[in-house]
């Protein structure tokens, strides 16, 4: 899974400073769910109506503005289809960049025909202008 390189190194510390096998632990015991300390941290907060699921859905809806739908469905173990479905509004930049592309490509076909249209034609002229200069 990828994990940013600031997020790696912070947890490569905490490792080296682990009692437990995990990173995650309470009293020198690994952590096995965060269910109970998540809640009592968001409701301290005054966030008590932030869960988990909310994180993970906000990190998604960030992640398809930057990265495509495969990226970001290995990163967060999503289905592609559950991003299309769920998640669709916020890939608005990939179809934009499909559109563009597709429009460019369209163009692309006719700038390089005329381009080699104006090349021959420019070949042409100094053609002439060379024969006629000479005879």
């Amino acid at each position: 899974i990828g994990i940013s390189s600031r997020l790696g190194g912070m947890l490569r510390r905490l490792k080296k400073r682990a009692k437990a096998p995990t990173v995650i632990e309470y009293r020198g015991e690994s952590v096995k769910a965060i269910k109970r300390a998540f809640r009592y941290v968001a409701k301290g907060a005054k966030l008590a109506h932030v869960t988990p699921h909310v994180l993970k859905h906000t990190a998604v809806s960030w992640a398809l503005r930057v990265a495509s739908p495969w990226v970001v469905s290995g990163m967060t173990a999503t289905s592609v289809r559950t991003l299309q479905s769920v998640y669709g509004k916020h890939m608005v930049e990939d179809q934009k960049a499909a559109a563009e592309a597709v429009s460019r490509s369209g163009n692309t076909r006719n700038s390089r025909a005329k381009l080699a249209k104006r090349k021959a034609t420019t070949k042409r002229r100094r053609a002439t202008k060379k024969a006629a200069r000479r005879g």
